[in-house]
């Protein structure tokens, strides 16, 4: 249909052409205008037979009937876009009321006993005290219950170690909600050394104990007790008497402090020095003789004690006895007797040798050549035994004059 419609469009353009060419030779030479005005008209006309024709041929085509050729159902369908033009628009909102939940209180019922732990006053967990020694253990304790602790209330000891305290020990006052206490008991570290704990609680007026938190959760004391013990030093009873002078010595060891049974010293350290009046010597020898007790805690350690000075007279002697104490599970160790002048040199007296062997020696040191001079002695042991502690004696140390 389109190749007919050019064909038609081109036929007459041909022919508007001819048409053009015959009139050309019609046309008198008699002026530029009237050939001019003869090529409008043609034009005209052939432009008015085109539009005409033209029409005809596009109404024809509209009016034959359309034949449909069926094709088979596509199962997909392609969107239509649509066009939205935004307007404005008035949205109205409407307030619906809410129901918010309320958190409710939870209420807490309080016991009527109830204690808090505040802090330990006195001895706190790990003290270490020696053997013997008395102690007062102070507990802070808050009222954390509803009833009032009167002095029907008393302190409990529940079980462990009761450390030479009583079984209970009264509130002396009462104690209302909330407020605060100090709670002591006096009690004695045990004799052996090692680790000890007692538990206590509260018990009201009724028989019925209660602890921390109003339960059976009790508070307690807690020690480590040190083998350390010394019996009191004794006056002098010799011209110079090393065991009275005890505290008046520098006492020296490898493995730091020495502890003492003096003022101000520390009783917390490995290594210690003390008194016994009435020593057990090896092979249970049981003396009523004064002796300084060394002991000393680990292999190739030493102890050495630095007396003050004193002026050596004609006759002196340097007397003691030596050993090893029944309580000591094995034992070997080296003695010495050293001296030294003024800041001098430290000049060995005499070394001995002791083991656990039931017998113990006497040293006798004859000081004559020190006649008239001011010697600083020095008391001092070795232990040299391969893993274990040592406790050794020097029994009666002394300078006596033996010409008296």
């Amino acid at each position: 249909m389109v190749k007919r419609f050019f064909l038609l469009v081109f036929i007459l353009i041909l022919g508007a052409l001819a048409l053009a060419a015959c009139g050309s030779f019609l046309i008198s030479k008699t002026g530029a205008d009237s050939v001019s005005a003869r090529q409008t008209e043609v034009m005209s006309t052939v432009s008015a037979l085109l539009t005409q024709q033209a029409f005809e041929t596009l109404v024809a085509e509209a009016t034959q009937p359309v034949l449909v050729t069926p094709t088979p159902a596509s199962t997909f369908t392609q969107p239509v876009p649509v066009q939205i033009t935004p307007s404005a628009t008035t949205v109205f909102v409407t307030a619906v009321p809410t129901t918010v939940p309320t958190a409710s209180a939870t209420q807490i019922v309080l016991p009527c006993n109830s204690a808090g732990f505040v802090k330990d006053v006195s001895v706190p967990d790990g003290t270490e005290i020696a053997a013997g020694a008395k102690f007062t253990k102070t507990w802070r304790l808050v009222n954390s219950g509803t009833c009032t602790w009167t002095t029907a209330y008393d302190l409990v000891f529940v079980d462990g170690s009761a450390m030479g305290a009583p079984a209970a020990v009264a509130l002396t006052g009462n104690l209302r909600p909330g407020e605060t206490v100090d709670l002591s008991v006096e009690m004695v570290a045990p004799a052996s050394g090692g680790a000890y704990k007692g538990s206590w609680l509260l018990r009201d007026a009724n028989d019925k104990s209660f602890g921390l938190g109003g339960g059976k959760n009790a508070f307690w004391v807690s020690i480590k007790v040190s083998a350390y013990k010394s019996d009191a030093v004794p006056a002098a009873i010799y011209p110079y008497d090393f065991t009275a002078a005890i505290c008046q010595a520098t006492w020296k060891s490898n493995a730091g402090m020495v502890t003492l049974p003096c003022p101000n010293v520390s009783q917390k350290e490995e290594e210690w020095a003390a008194v016994q009046l009435n020593p057990l010597l090896e092979g249970k020898a049981q003396e009523d003789e004064r002796a300084i007790w060394m002991h000393i805690n680990s292999p190739n350690d030493w102890m050495q004690a630095f007396y003050p000075a004193s002026v050596i007279k004609k006759g002196d002697h340097f007397i003691a006895y030596i050993g090893c104490l029944n309580s000591s599970a094995a034992c070997e160790a080296v003695f010495s007797l050293d001296y030294r002048i003024d800041n001098g040199e430290v000049i060995n007296l005499g070394k001995w040798t002791e083991t656990l062997d039931g017998k113990y020696q006497k040293v006798d040191i004859d000081l004559s050549q020190f006649e008239g001079k001011a010697i600083t002695l020095i008391l001092g042991a070795t232990n040299k035994n391969s893993s274990s502690a040592i406790e050794l004696f020097w029994m009666v140390p002394s300078i006596r004059n033996i010409t008296l």
